[in-house]
This record gives C-alpha cells, structure tokens and sequence, in this order.
C-alpha cells in the first residue's frame, strides 16, 4: 500500500446512512475482493448531488486508518438496544464502534498500555511508508455468526522485539474472546537471503497488510 492515510479521523460519506443495510463485513464487500454491492439501491445517478451526498460527519480516533473501516447493520447490544455500526482500526492499536446514525462511540479497544512499555511498533521515516508508528494496518473481518471481530495488531513490549496478535473480539462489547490473543509465531521452510538456516521466521520486515479472511471457519492471515 503506497498511498498513505494521513487523517486522525474516520470519515464517511452517504445520501443517509440509516438507509445502508448491506452489512461490510470483510474487504472490499466479499471473499472475491470484488468491492460490488449487488444490493444497493439508494445510489443512483440522480440522487448523488452535490446537495444529497457529501460528508455526513467524522469519527474522532486516535491514530492513522489504513484498514477499511466495516459495517454491521442491526446489532442488538445487550442493555443498550441495537444500532448500525461503523468498526475502525487504527496504527495506533486501537479498534472503534461507532453508531453510524448518530456519530457517537459505543466502545473502545486498545491493545496497548504505554505505562508498562507496551507500545505500537515504531517506523523509520528512511525506511518505511508508514509512520510514525504501525500496528493495525491490514482489514479486519467479521464473522456474524459469532459476533467476532478478528483483527491482526503488531505490538511491542519494552524490552523485547515486536510482535503480531490475532485478536478475537466480541463486536457487541470489544471484549476478547476464546482466552485472549494468539501470537503469530510462524516459521515456514525458505532458500532466500533473508532465512536463518533455512528457517524464515515474521519479523518486523514481514509487513501484515493483506486484508483478512474467513473461510471454511478458518481465519487467512497474509504477509
């Protein structure tokens, strides 16, 4: 990815979002990255005018988004009634609900806790198209079936080198599930310049951008 999102807030623009009841649970509508909405049926040559369509508001966060934000239209949320929501993933690990309709939060998920060193991954501005920092970069996915969020975060614990964490969350919440995060500690068979004894290992030179995907109950996770 070249092109570099620079705003520190999430915007979305559409005639009326209390109208977009296709849910956007994964990259780019579907398993085929094809971006087609085959159901949409308030978008039309007629109705997308400078005086129907624009910005509607911004979502204040607090980190750079390059992940695609998803959207879950009608989700009950216990205690709270049900909303369609905005979910959005930022470099500065963090992931947001948002009532789409009425642009205010319903929760909040950091992966990182700065008081004990544990950090998003510092960039080298001579190295890296992202800075300052990377954590989130890759789109998460929803299963709707379980109301799971799963998302890929880099982090770093003072100390120690970064590492990716697959993380499961309760999309109603923002609360882990299954036990907390899985590391991903993979090691696969490679002849390049880059393998250790014919081991490649992730490092912070193996970038998660692909978006993720779900399939046959399985989560794809690429480098």
């Amino acid at each position: 990815m070249k092109g570099r999102r620079t705003g520190l807030a999430a915007l979305v623009l559409a005639a009326s979002l209390a109208q977009a009841q296709t849910d956007v649970l994964v990259s780019h509508y579907d398993a085929g990255r094809t971006s087609q909405n085959l159901n949409e049926a308030t978008l039309t040559t007629a109705s997308v005018s400078v005086a129907t369509f624009g910005k509607v508001y911004t979502f204040p966060v607090d980190g750079q988004v390059y992940a695609q934000p998803l959207y879950k239209s009608n989700l009950t949320i216990a205690g709270k009634g049900t909303f369609n929501v905005v979910f959005v993933a930022t470099e500065h690990s963090s992931v947001y609900a948002f009532d789409a309709d009425a642009a205010t939060p319903i929760w909040h998920r950091s992966f990182i806790n700065p008081a004990t060193g544990l950090t998003s991954r510092p960039t080298n501005a001579s190295l890296e198209d992202i800075n300052p920092e990377v954590s989130i970069t890759s789109t998460p996915v929803i299963d709707p079936t379980s109301n799971t969020l799963y998302v890929v975060a880099q982090t770093v614990q003072s100390g120690s080198p970064a590492y990716y964490w697959l993380h499961a969350l309760d999309i109603t919440t923002g609360a882990e599930k299954f036990g907390g995060p899985a590391t991903l500690n993979v090691s696969v068979a490679a002849s390049n310049g880059d393998s250790v004894n014919g081991i490649q290992t992730l490092t912070t030179s193996c970038i998660q951008r692909a978006a993720l995907l779900l399939a046959n109950s399985n989560i794809y996770i690429g480098f």
